[in-house]
């Protein structure tokens, strides 16, 4: 389940866009669709993080991650998720600047080197506790995908009101139980993720070597 792998490019109708796209575009999904293919979830930065504030201003992703299908295998990509999971004691750094006509302005840095957040993820894929940084992003989405479960399982077996139509609820069921099942998927892709990682002399080493806690009791904020 790769971070950043793309999509093959496709030129049949349709076969580009998640279902929920292709319900909102052209009102109707093919019959023979059987997957969700892609799906956008939001994500936040926690309220606790004291640069909360600083990383939403500097912020030129949107804040959530996708999550797709690609020749049978589920994937995700997020830009910001990379500005969520890295602290100050990593090497995050915020510095207020006054520019020329007097206002302020806010310089992002990491490790001393002056930051284009669109290009963090560069940096953490050259860093040397990247691994951590992965298990950090593997975490935080396991927990957004779950939560999405929790909220689409709410929906099952809900009655429709009668003043819903026939055609549009068959469609909204079906696309939650399309997009359960990939949910499902990525929750099983990333558990995998999680515990290849874990497996990393880095983060091994961050863990501590005599650590015997289980991993469910491990904090990787």
């Amino acid at each position: 389940m790769g971070t950043h792998q793309p999509l093959t490019d496709q030129c049949r109708y349709g076969d580009d866009k998640g279902a929920c796209e292709n319900i909102f575009s052209y009102g109707f999904l093919d019959a023979n669709v059987t997957s969700a293919r892609a799906m956008f979830l939001n994500l936040d930065i926690p309220d606790d993080d004291p640069l909360r504030p600083a990383k939403l201003y500097v912020s030129t992703a949107a804040p959530g991650l996708r999550i797709f299908e690609d020749d049978g295998e589920i994937g995700w990509e997020s830009e910001f998720i990379w500005l969520v999971v890295v602290n100050e004691e990593d090497g995050l750094d915020f510095r207020v600047r006054q520019t020329i006509d007097g206002k302020r302005d806010i310089q992002v840095f990491w490790k001393e080197d002056e930051l284009d957040t669109s290009k963090l993820r560069e940096y953490i894929q050259a860093d040397a506790a990247r691994d951590i940084f992965h298990l950090r992003a593997t975490v935080l989405l396991q927990n957004r995908v779950e939560s999405q479960i929790s909220t689409l399982r709410r929906t099952q077996g809900m009655e429709r009101e009668s003043t819903i139509r026939d055609v549009p609820w068959d469609l909204t069921m079906r696309l939650r139980s399309l997009e359960l099942e990939m949910l499902e998927r990525a929750m099983t892709a990333l558990e995998s993720q999680k515990a290849q990682l874990i497996l990393s002399d880095t983060v091994q080493r961050y863990l501590g070597l005599a650590d015997d806690r289980e991993d469910d009791e491990v904090d990787f904020s």
